[in-house]
């Protein structure tokens, strides 16, 4: 492949020893473009892919969940992921082109750019994965949302009883993670929806809570609150906490309650798809 050693010379330049996610990474991704898009689009693509702003910015944005380990919080990068869920989108080459030429402009390094365009004109792709039938052995299990091969955003739910034996009309949500390059696409509304729709069916007489919003997490909060849940103290569990109230809180002290009402009515809403027209007005706004 021709950019190769381009490739691994800058890759080599930039990192020396060190290797913060794997050089075939982007050689790979690069291999799959050429010959689908224009050589002068392709030349452009792989300046902006090897420019030392991009890989910067590929070593400090958050990657993909790994939903599969022990602890989802851990960041991979993987070129198969990629590349399975770009086969899975049947692009043509004027997609590919639109594609290639929005992952150059976007905001975010240039794969997450690319991942944030499948996601706008591939919504077909995004599907939920669940192992909610698992809670009843004890486990703390991950639901996530992934477009294709690609995890984008997960949380981990429990039996409350799990915490508190007496506490069994409720299934604890925690660490629930959206790639950064993905807000505004409402991947967390996604996952949060199917969530609803797999307690209505197998747990319809529990609510779902969390134990430890943080008081400075806004954009949790505003996300929470738009989708129906009320906010209480963990050390008075009867005590509501008006959202304008949170900074009053210590870390930590901030429970999340949607009830088994929330949680039927918001199952049935429809969620509005993000439109590239949505997304040229966002970013020509900022």
């Amino acid at each position: 492949m021709k950019y190769q050693e381009l490739i691994n010379e800058k890759y080599l330049e930039i990192f020396q020893n060190k290797k913060p996610f794997p050089v075939e990474l982007l050689i790979n991704i690069v291999s799959y473009l050429d010959g689908k898009v224009d050589d002068f689009l392709l030349n452009d693509f792989v300046n902006a892919l090897l420019s030392s702003d991009n890989l910067f910015k590929m070593t400090k944005n958050s990657r993909f969940i790994n939903v599969f380990s022990r602890d989802f919080s851990v960041h991979i990068w993987n070129a198969k992921m990629i590349l399975d869920t770009l086969e899975m989108a049947r692009l043509d080459k004027d997609e590919l082109s639109s594609l290639v030429r929005y992952s150059i402009s976007g905001e975010s390094n240039i794969i997450d750019n690319m991942v944030r365009y499948l996601v706008i004109n591939k919504s077909e792709l995004l599907h939920y994965y669940s192992r909610v039938d698992d809670l009843e052995d004890g486990e703390e299990v991950k639901e996530a949302m992934f477009l294709g091969s690609i995890p984008l955003s997960a949380c981990t739910l429990t039996l409350a009883e799990n915490y508190f034996p007496d506490l069994r009309d409720a299934i604890v949500f925690d660490d629930l993670l959206t790639r950064d390059s993905l807000r505004g696409l409402k991947i967390g509304e996604r996952l949060f929806k199917e969530i609803f729709k797999e307690m209505i069916e197998k747990y319809p007489d529990r609510d779902l809570i969390a134990f430890r919003l943080m008081a400075k997490n806004k954009g949790g909060q505003k996300f929470y609150k738009r989708l129906g849940a009320v906010f209480f103290d963990l050390n008075d569990t009867a005590r509501e906490i008006d959202e304008h109230a949170l900074d009053e809180y210590s870390e930590g002290d901030i429970g999340v309650f949607f009830s088994r009402d929330v949680i039927k009515r918001k199952a049935l809403e429809e969620i509005e798809e993000v439109t590239m027209e949505d997304e040229i007005k966002r970013v020509s706004s900022k």
